[in-house]
């Protein structure tokens, strides 16, 4: 059986305890007692984690939803999250330009000059436009041509380049051999054309003949930004994070 990485975020005065309380009767009641539902009520509550509390969207989910504490199958835990001001929310809209190179979510923050209690709560690509570059270059190696016994009820070979034949003579040889081992026992017709011979030229090293590249040189973007203002110090509820069995 696998692993759900499960993680739900409340802003509430009640422990953690309680909070893991409420979402696994929750997650019991829709899905009974389902040892593979891969809910919270899969699992158990190991303790919270004693830290500063964090911005919620700060804590790092690692990308696929898992925290990088160590936490093993059937667990739960629960990391306190800041409380936020939610009359000082505030949505900005900018332009900014990224550089080949450099990261969206990197140049998006630099364009904010964000004071010790705001964090960024979203980003919003309203508008993007690329400009780029298009090469087409040669490859420097001989141009060989290879040989190959195509046909309807035959593999498709075309795609590996060490499949084909130098020769059309030695192509030829091939494809004969296989027609003189099919039996069709048609009543119909007493002449059949299975399979033909192709000749395709690459590379020696199987490269096509031209490699033609894009690349972006900057895009221009029009962004909206959530920005919210946090508590420092004080928790505002909790993220509830676990690993269910599915």
């Amino acid at each position: 059986m696998g692993s759900s990485f499960i993680s739900e975020s409340f802003y509430t005065t009640a422990s953690a305890k309680e909070v893991f309380g409420e979402l696994y009767d929750r997650d019991l009641s829709e899905h009974g007692y389902d040892a593979y539902s891969g809910t919270f009520a899969t699992t158990y509550f190991v303790g919270e984690q004693h830290k500063t509390p964090e911005y919620e969207v700060d804590i790092d989910l690692d990308g696929d939803g898992r925290l990088y504490e160590p936490l093993h199958k059937g667990e739960a835990t629960a990391y306190p999250i800041l409380a936020v001001d939610d009359k000082k929310r505030k949505k900005i809209t900018k332009k900014i330009v990224v550089k080949n190179g450099e990261e969206f979510r990197t140049v998006s923050r630099n364009s904010l000059k964000l004071k010790e209690n705001e964090r960024i709560n979203n980003i919003r690509i309203l508008s993007q436009e690329e400009t780029s570059s298009v090469a087409a270059v040669a490859v420097k190696e001989k141009v060989v041509t290879k040989y190959f016994i195509i046909g309807k009820h035959l593999a498709n070979t075309l795609d590996d380049w060490s499949t084909g034949f130098d020769t059309q003579a030695a192509a030829r040889a091939r494809a004969t051999e296989f027609m003189k081992s099919q039996d069709t026992k048609s009543r119909y017709s007493t002449k059949h054309n299975m399979v033909e011979i192709v000749g395709l030229s690459r590379r020696e090293s199987g490269a096509g003949l031209v490699e033609i590249t894009r690349t972006v040189k900057k895009t221009d973007y029009e962004i909206e930004i959530i920005v919210d203002t946090v508590i420092l110090g004080k928790r505002g509820g909790w993220l509830i994070y676990g690993i269910g069995s599915c």
